[in-house]
């Protein structure tokens, strides 16, 4: 089996792993929708959310898209960016208009909220980690040693 058909496969289980435990993606859509269109959800969260999709729509990216060294990768950054967008506006929305916006139960809108925080985590640690390592290969030194540590706050 070829790199790119495994790559493939596995981006396919995943995403039903993701599809069996957050539920239909069209009622994630709907309750999107329902949040942009809410006046009681911050503007803030919403051009959040807005803008992420406006990158995963435009051409320019950080990666390109037709990537010929490594297949699927591509699409890395937008997907990390809307799936940042959607958190975003979750959880900067007041939780009771949050879960009254949610066409579904409560233990589905759990169910979600949870495998889209997991998720952004998830993406946002390993992109952190590769860009980290990419700064020690190309500096020759570790990242550490160029971030000042921020002093503890004590009470006095």
């Amino acid at each position: 089996m070829t790199e790119q058909k495994k790559t493939k496969r596995q981006v396919e289980e995943l995403l039903g792993k993701v599809v069996d435990f957050a539920g239909d993606p069209f009622r994630l859509a709907r309750y999107l929708l329902r949040l942009l269109r809410d006046p009681r959800v911050p503007q803030s969260a919403k051009l959040k959310l807005l803008g992420s999709g406006l990158y995963g729509w435009i051409e320019g990216d950080l990666i390109p898209d037709d990537i010929d060294a490594l297949p699927g990768l591509g699409g890395v950054d937008d997907i990390i960016l809307i799936v940042h967008g959607i958190k975003c506006l979750v959880a900067e929305t007041d939780e009771e208009v949050a879960a009254e916006l949610w066409p579904g139960d409560d233990a589905s809108f759990k169910r979600v909220l949870t495998a889209v925080s997991w998720l952004d985590n998830q993406l946002f640690d390993r992109v952190a980690g590769w860009v980290r390592s990419a700064l020690d290969k190309l500096a020759g030194t570790p990242a550490e040693r160029f971030v000042k540590p921020r002093k503890s706050r004590s009470a006095d």
